[in-house]
């Protein structure tokens, strides 16, 4: 599976970055703000950029337009396996909503259809990581990452598209939270509760306390980047300092 994306990024960078933003956002500690601003401008061009970072671009819309502009020029293959989904899902969803007139939204929607429906298992009530292949944790967190990142970008007024994945997401963190099967993929399955329960997407009484309790596992060696966007949803939740 690996944490390798092409052009020498890694979704982990993705998320550090996110991370940064998100932390300015809650706190206003302009000190995040300016790494953030130092690591976009460093950032490879358009034609080369990632669609997991060029998503971050969205935040300033004016500012990078000619970039995101070429990355969506570019053919973004939809994803075969679940952890494909964060490097692009969320970056088409930003893209429908604010450059495209929400014209493809069903077609982003349709990609996390397709993918649940040829990997999830009835019967454990897990994903396959690919076609072929076992359950993943890692992939599987990835891939909620990703629904509840297109959820908060996806306007609710487009009710089906956004309730197919709200129903996604509830259905696969059900899976992975009755299985118990979540070694490896606790710091992104905390950032999905705390966000998903801040959304009103999921009941804060039954979900909070499992949330912050997998917050608190260890930090894996490629964690470099959740535990910054995992910081800014305990801040906005108001539960710690950042």
């Amino acid at each position: 599976m690996g944490n390798e994306m092409q052009f020498g990024r890694t979704r982990q960078d993705a998320c550090g970055l996110a991370g940064y933003m998100a932390l300015y956002a809650a706190t206003g500690d302009e000190g995040h703000q300016r790494l953030a601003e130092r690591m976009l401008q460093n950032a490879v061009t358009g034609e080369e950029m990632h669609p997991a970072w060029a998503r971050l671009l969205f935040a300033d819309v004016d500012k990078w337009k000619e970039t995101i502009e070429q990355v969506a020029q570019r053919e973004l293959p939809a994803p075969a396996r679940l952890e494909e989904a964060f490097d692009t899902l969320p970056f088409r969803m930003a893209y429908e909503m604010k450059l495209n007139r929400m014209a493809w939204v069903n077609r982003v929607a349709e990609d996390f259809r397709s993918l649940h429906q040829r990997l999830f298992d009835e019967k454990s009530g897990l994903h396959c990581a690919a076609e072929g292949e076992a359950y993943c944790a890692e992939s599987t967190g990835w891939f909620l990452m990703a629904l509840v990142d297109c959820i908060d970008i996806c306007d609710q007024q487009l009710y089906e598209h956004w309730r197919c994945l709200v129903d996604i997401f509830r259905t696969t963190l059900r899976g992975m939270l009755r299985s118990g099967k979540v070694e490896g993929a606790e710091l992104q399955l905390a950032y999905c509760i705390l966000k998903a329960v801040r959304m009103g997407l999921i009941d804060s009484e039954r979900y909070l306390a499992r949330g912050l309790e997998l917050a608190q596992a260890e930090h894996h060696g490629l964690d470099v980047g959740i535990p910054y966007m995992l910081a800014a949803e305990k801040a906005l939740a108001g539960r710690c300092g950042a």
